[in-house]
């Protein structure tokens, strides 16, 4: 009968003996991830940190305005030296380009350090700036006005299929060709000593005035021919007309859009130097901030010791083993201080700092964790 039991097949997934081994490592597996996801949820980022992503975006912005200004300076630049040599005209147009965006960028980068750091604009880098700023924005209008013009192409003329009055002449001189030949056999037959009867030279008169009509409708036909060829240039340069108006029209748009866009980047260089500025100016205060805190607690590490203490204390509902954020050591040793800086809890049973690995990571070493166990198990 145990045999039997023991060679039963499992029928439903409760019975199967690996579940609970399965799920006790699933339990393990989220537990572990969710701690991580906690300590990284709640861990204090710095300033730089925070913004990271921010000052990477004014930057990309920055480089990408920088580059469309280059592009309409280069345009308007090249097409002023339109006369020249086409070498010449590309090293001057980049000469010059160069030359500002370097001046530019100098006297932006002044005028902000003069903001952000002394809170004081020197006289000459302002108007440096101003002037550079006016040029740039300048060059980059009259460079996106002229940008349509290499977009947009010039209209061609249409070319006319014109219709050839050869098959017309061809055809009329056959028939005018035959009307002849059988007007002069029935002449040859028709003569009596040199002469024709007057019946006879009504018939001849009649092919006579046949051939005339055929003449007369050859170039009626003719001049039909050419009247139509006439209106189809006629309505190709009207076309042409109309696409001309049509172009200076799209062109027009298009000039309006490139100089709004033109100035809509040269702002936000500006602005985008702003942020990439004030992005710096933060860290650089956190970052003082944190070295005269540092600096302060190696000179009173007593103080720091009195402020570190207060945590355990009545009236104050602090989880065991987690400690206030700033929250100092309190051993006197410089050292020691600045190490628990760094630390996350600090262990109830030594007092020593740590940093936990886990959510119910609450002593800092496996001797004090027996100790405190030891403590509880005498107590009981």
């Amino acid at each position: 009968m145990e045999n039997q039991t023991k060679n039963r097949p499992i029928s439903t997934f409760s019975q199967n003996p690996f579940v609970a081994a399965r799920q006790f490592v699933n339990q393990k597996v989220f537990s572990i991830r969710l701690d991580k996801d906690i300590d990284e949820s709640f861990r204090h980022k710095t300033f730089a940190e925070r913004f990271r992503f921010a000052n990477i975006a004014f930057k990309s912005l920055g480089y990408i305005s920088q580059l469309a200004s280059l592009v309409t300076a280069f345009t308007m630049l090249n097409y002023l030296f339109a006369e020249t040599n086409v070498i010449a005209r590309l090293v001057l147009s980049v000469f010059i380009v160069v030359a500002i965006e370097l001046i530019k960028r100098s006297s932006v980068e002044d005028v902000m350090q003069g903001i952000f750091q002394y809170q004081y604009v020197e006289p000459f880098a302002g108007v440096l700036f101003a002037v550079t700023a006016a040029v740039s924005i300048y060059i980059s209008v009259e460079g996106a006005k002229l940008l349509p013009h290499l977009i947009i192409a010039d209209p061609v003329l249409t070319a006319v299929v014109e219709k050839s009055t050869t098959a017309v002449d061809q055809q009329y001189n056959q028939r005018i060709s035959d009307l002849k030949t059988e007007r002069e056999t029935y002449r040859k037959n028709r003569l009596w000593k040199g002469r024709l009867a007057s019946k006879d030279a009504k018939k001849v008169q009649y092919y006579n005035n046949l051939i005339i009509d055929l003449e007369r409708e050859k170039q009626e036909a003719i001049n039909a021919v050419i009247d139509q060829n006439n209106k189809a240039h006629q309505a190709a340069l009207a076309q042409l007309e109309q696409d001309k108006i049509t172009v200076v029209e799209k062109r027009s748009n298009l000039s309006t859009k490139f100089i709004i866009v033109a100035c809509v980047f040269e702002v936000l260089l500006v602005l985008c130097c702003l942020g990439n500025w004030s992005y710096k100016s933060n860290c650089k205060k956190e970052k003082d901030g944190m070295a005269s805190a540092d600096s302060n607690a190696s000179k009173n590490p007593a103080s720091v010791a009195q402020k570190s203490s207060d945590v355990g204390q009545p009236g104050q509902a602090n989880a065991i083993g987690f400690r206030k954020y700033g929250q100092r050591g309190t051993n006197n040793d410089t050292k020691t201080v600045n190490v628990e800086i760094k630390c996350t809890r600090v262990c109830p049973e030594c007092g020593k700092g740590f940093v936990h690995r886990s959510h119910n990571h609450t002593y800092c070493s496996r001797e004090c964790m027996l100790k405190a166990r030891d403590k509880r198990l005498n107590k009981t």
